[in-house]
């Protein structure tokens, strides 16, 4: 080679290697005339082969040459010298740091990274002989997607070496395109994965189509990999006895009262042959529970179907659960939780009527002809107590009697909302202490709605002798006369009703958003004729609409309209029973009655709790967190007039529903701004947190409570399967090279595959041109002389 240089006058000095380049850069013309040179010569070389026989040939073969020394001093050829630097190549060991690896070897009994710890004290890698030659990189990795983490353990080269457990899940794919990144950015004579294979990625079902499973790989950048990667099994193939809930099948809505289905998939693998139970908790409880069939103890998907109806709206954690076996080694698969959110399919309404008038025919065709509300009505046309009186067979009665028994005793719970409308509680209906007491008790435990409309017969001071009916008001009971003193229970005169402070912005006379226009709009329809006089507001109450002259003891207006808060449910009062002016004269006068219908269904929102109604929201930035997470908790609270609150005492507490935690709520609630309160709380636990929060106003009045769920992740998912994936190992390391091995009792049969790289860096580099060199030009002009020579001395030219 030094003389080659020599005679190129490049010698290669310091320069330890060469290799020859050409230019990149080869004009059209050039290719057009080198073709036309090449089809000129074997043109001429049939007519020379004929002529001159093996001389022919020969002359032939001199012009191939020549033409061929043009073509290559033509592409500009240079020599570069370069002066190198050996690189060591690298070795990287990938070690699962997944939680599956907590999951019990079967072979060993110990955890699976305590039988990596082991296999490598015992030399399980011959590190010491590596290190002579490579560059050793201990990664660990873990985690999925965006959490995908790669982490050096320099520890787990030295002795007393312990894997930790990072990251909720295995993520091959993730793993694969760090690997080629890796590959490709420092010589690499092999790669070590140390696993039990559990991926959650989908690669390990790729594995059973051979075209998908190379695609995956090409995907990942390894196509054309030189680097073996060796595999290295932990955890031994035999299933260790389990039970796993590995799937539910739910959607994320169910309605209430409405029967709902939750399909279970439970995973068993070496449980002997028998009937698990598979239950549904709620609140503390189990709501729903049947049984599936081990039929041996193999590994086995059951199916499971659970049916339930939920009876609150709102989001609630629902959990499924497989007590544990006894021989069961892991337990924290056993059960699996979820978020239900419950919606109404339609508002069940049920209507009773003392007496028939305008007000409850237009009520009634409101409510018929809206497609989200499902209306029950009855109308009291029968007098039970003169039936009785006069001692009239049933036979002879035309009008059916009213099922009291049917709807205060069996059917009151199906309702989400009850309208007594200008009614008399009086037990010449049939309605007794026991009926009004299972109203009541709809209210106060169920979370029911009830709205008491007056009238002439509704509202006297007769009617509300029975405790149950005196609770559920909003007012204090009416100290007057009898029902027929007008002058004393009711106010003839028609009169256009007042909004309260409350009433310009609450939600159920908010016909537009601006609290001014709003008030324009109601001053604006038709005035009401007359209304039932009440007693004062109970403390609880607020008034949405009030009396323009009339006034209590105290000075305060005379309400109209009325709503309370009672224990779990709500409570609306009208005193009076002309509403239905604000729907027919109105249309007559603006061509719509829009305004009558948003009262009554922003009326319904609110007594059914629909979150628009809320006085005290809870809300968090996100519905996932990592344990150690910092997340921010914003609870936002309307004060009694549905205003954003100047002030509020606010109460905040978390909760683990399947774990217990600390207080992860550390720091005290603050007001950031008018209405909104704030908080950080760290996420602890496993599965979900619920995070109340409940508020009420600087005088004590309750202002309302909200609850909202997030999950801790948790790596459940990583336990569903305790069986190693052999065939992943295995496809990995014989797509790419390697060698696949086992880790039983401590040893593997033989080590990872190594395939040195000769590799090196490049310290300086010199280029000589050859196409302009003197001994170029020389061999060239020497080819064409003899070919010429011998044509002519053979008579061929």
């Amino acid at each position: 080679m030094n003389g080659l240089m020599d005679r190129l006058a490049a010698s290669g000095g310091d320069f330890d290697r060469w290799e020859i380049v050409y230019s990149e850069r080869l004009e059209g013309l050039f290719l057009y005339v080198l073709v036309a040179l090449v089809a000129a010569l074997l043109a001429s070389a049939v007519s020379d082969i004929r002529a001159g026989g093996a001389r022919g040939v020969l002359l032939v073969l001199l012009r191939l040459a020549a033409v061929g020394a043009i073509a290559v001093a033509a592409a500009g050829p240079r020599v570069q010298l370069q002066k190198t630097q050996p690189i060591r190549n690298q070795l990287v060991v990938y070690f699962d740091q997944s939680p599956s690896m907590e999951i019990p070897d079967a072979n060993g009994g110990a955890e699976r990274r305590e039988a990596v710890t082991r296999w490598l004290a015992a030399g399980g890698l011959p590190l010491d002989q590596w290190r002579e030659n490579y560059d050793i990189r201990m990664l660990g990795f873990s985690g999925s997607g965006d959490d995908f983490r790669i982490a050096p353990l320099p520890g787990m080269a030295g002795e007393g070496a312990s894997l930790p457990v990072a990251g909720f899940s295995t993520d091959f794919s993730s793993l694969l395109v760090d690997m080629a990144r890796r590959i490709k950015d420092q010589p690499t004579s092999g790669v070590v994965i140390v696993s039990d294979g559990a991926d959650l990625s989908g690669l390990s079902e790729a594995t059973r189509r051979e075209n998908v499973f190379a695609d995956r790989l090409r995907q990942a950048g390894l196509a054309g990999v030189n680097a073996p990667v060796s595999t290295v099994l932990v955890g031994g193939e035999e299933p260790i006895p389990d039970v796993a809930i590995s799937s539910l099948e739910v959607d994320d809505y169910a309605f209430i009262r409405n029967q709902a289905e939750i399909t279970i998939h439970v995973r068993t693998s070496g449980i002997s042959a028998q009937r698990l139970p598979v239950q549904l908790r709620f609140g503390g409880g189990v709501i729903a529970q049947t049984q599936v069939q081990v039929p041996d103890s193999g590994a086995h998907t059951l199916k499971a179907t659970l049916s339930f109806s939920p009876q609150e709206v709102g989001e609630f954690i629902y959990e499924v659960q497989v007590p544990p076996v006894e021989v069961e080694r892991i337990r924290d698969n056993n059960k699996k939780a979820f978020i239900l959110n419950v919606i109404r399919d339609r508002i069940r309404v049920l209507q009773v009527v003392g007496h028939p008038s305008w007000d409850v025919r237009f009520l009634r065709q409101l409510f018929k002809r809206d497609p989200n509300i499902d209306l029950i009505s009855f109308m009291i046309l029968r007098d039970l107590a003169q039936v009785r009186m006069q001692n009239f067979p049933e036979r002879d009665l035309s009008l059916i009697p009213f099922p009291t028994d049917e709807i205060f005793d069996r059917q009151l719970p199906s309702f989400d909302v009850v309208i007594m409308q200008n009614f008399q509680y009086q037990d010449h209906y049939g309605i007794n202490l026991g009926h009004l007491e299972n109203m009541r008790k709809f209210v106060a435990e169920q979370g029911g709605g009830l709205v008491l409309i007056g009238g002439d017969q509704g509202f006297s001071d007769t009617n509300f002798n029975w405790a149950a009916i005196r609770d559920l008001m909003p007012f204090e009971r009416f100290q007057g006369a009898g029902l027929l003193d007008m002058g004393r229970v009711y106010e003839t005169a028609p009169f256009a009703p007042e909004l309260s402070q409350t009433g310009r912005i609450h939600p159920m006379t908010r016909l537009v958003s601006d609290p001014d226009e709003n008030e324009k709009l109601w001053k604006r329809l038709p005035p009401v004729e007359g209304m039932n006089l009440t007693g004062p507001l109970k403390p609880d109450a607020f008034s949405l609409m009030n009396h323009p002259r009339l006034k209590y003891p105290d000075g305060r207006p005379m309400s109209l309209v009325a709503g309370r808060q009672y224990s779990k449910g709500r409570v609306l009062s009208v005193a009076g029973d002309s509403s239905w002016f604000w729907a027919f004269p109105a249309a007559a006068q603006e061509g719509t009655a829009r305004h009558y219908a948003t009262f009554w269904r922003e009326a319904l929102r609110w007594l059914t709790k629909d979150p628009s109604s809320q006085r005290v929201q809870v809300t968090t930035p996100r519905r996932q967190y990592r344990p150690g997470e910092e997340m921010r908790v914003r609870v936002s609270v309307l004060d009694e007039q549905y205003r954003p609150a100047e002030q509020a005492i606010v109460d905040l507490k978390a909760r683990g529903i399947s774990s217990m935690t600390g207080n992860i709520c550390p720091q005290p609630v603050v007001q950031s701004g008018p209405g909104v309160f704030e908080t950080t709380c760290i996420a602890e636990g496993k599965g979900f947190l619920s995070i109340w929060s409940g508020a009420k106003s600087s005088s004590g009045l309750e202002l309302g409570s909200d609850t909202a769920f997030v999950e801790v992740l948790s790596p459940v998912a990583e336990y569903e399967r305790t069986r190693v994936e052999t065939e992943l190992m295995d496809a990995l390391a014989n797509r790419l090279g390697g060698r696949s091995l086992r880790i039983e009792k401590g040893r593997t049969d033989g080590v990872p595959s190594v395939k040195p790289v000769d590799a090196f860096r490049v310290l300086g580099a010199r280029e000589v041109e050859l196409w302009d060199n003197g001994f170029v030009l020389l061999v060239l002009a020497a080819l064409l002389s003899v070919e010429w020579f011998l044509r002519r001395q053979w008579g061929l030219a």
